[in-house]
């Protein structure tokens, strides 16, 4: 792709927590692909403006907007919520704060 320009995503260990479960990559609410825990991926896009999100089952991220100059890469990190320390609260915070269940911040 000429021209083209990468989004990085790094997804940073979180003991117990979603460890065994790759995130979706949402860019531009398309599936671009998943990144597992303790990893980096990443995907090429055409420069300019774009929506990234993750996804776990009903729950994810909010929406981070970025804007990726031609030929450069843009990096964000994940991290999972910090747990509530019991799995019932996790169950319930994962209903109530859906959008928060991944923590999705630019470098």
């Amino acid at each position: 792709m000429s021209g083209s320009s990468t989004i990085r995503i790094h997804r940073t260990h979180v003991p117990m927590r979603d460890r065994l479960r790759p995130y979706k990559v949402m860019i531009d609410g398309k599936r671009s692909g998943t990144v597992a825990d303790d990893h980096s991926e990443d995907f090429a896009v055409a420069p300019g403006e774009h929506i990234v999100q993750l996804r776990l089952d009903w729950t994810g991220s909010r929406t981070v907007q970025v804007n990726v100059g031609s030929g450069e890469t843009t990096i964000l990190t994940a991290t999972a919520h910090k747990s509530t320390k019991s799995a019932l609260g996790d169950f319930f915070h994962s209903l109530t704060h859906r959008e928060d269940w991944i923590e999705l911040v630019s470098e």
